[in-house]
């Protein structure tokens, strides 16, 4: 083995092979992440205590975002479930009926819109009515999602 070893090095030194300069890249470095420390705890005391703000109140005169007046909403129901491909929702029809022609509103936490009721299905059957208690089949235009409550829109 020690033969073949100097073989290999003499004929290193006559041929002056050098190493061929590795493939790999080299890593950038990566800059270090701070950490956010913990927030100092108040001190205690009549004296440490911060003043309320008062919160922010909206003026008046400036109307909310609601899409129709609450009045003229009745519950129809609520979202059970949202297949969003097919854009369909389920719905457990609450104490109003829905009927095909009706314009309800979709609203929870996130959504908010108005539709007309183009088509219901029960069982994958068209109907023209859904009665408390019914859980029917209703084409969306938006997402739509679980809990969603809907309302029939009595005005016009």
């Amino acid at each position: 083995m020690e033969i073949w070893d100097s073989f290999l090095q003499s004929l290193k030194r006559i041929l002056k092979v050098k190493r061929k300069p590795s493939s790999r890249r080299k890593k950038k470095p990566v800059a270090k992440r701070k950490v956010a420390s913990a927030p100092k705890k108040a001190a205690r005391g009549p004296l440490s205590k911060k003043s309320i703000k008062p919160s922010r109140r909206i003026p008046e005169n400036k109307s909310s975002k609601r899409l129709v007046p609450k009045a003229a909403l009745k519950e129809a129901g609520a979202v059970t479930h949202f297949f969003p491909k097919i854009r369909v929702v389920v719905v457990k029809v609450g104490p109003s009926p829905i009927k095909t022609g009706d314009t309800i509103l979709i609203k929870g936490k996130a959504t908010e819109f108005r539709q007309r009721v183009d088509s219901l299905q029960v069982e994958s059957r068209d109907v023209k009515t859904a009665k408390r208690g019914e859980v029917v089949g209703l084409k969306v235009r938006k997402e739509a999602k679980e809990g969603d409550k809907i309302f029939i829109f009595s005005g016009k």
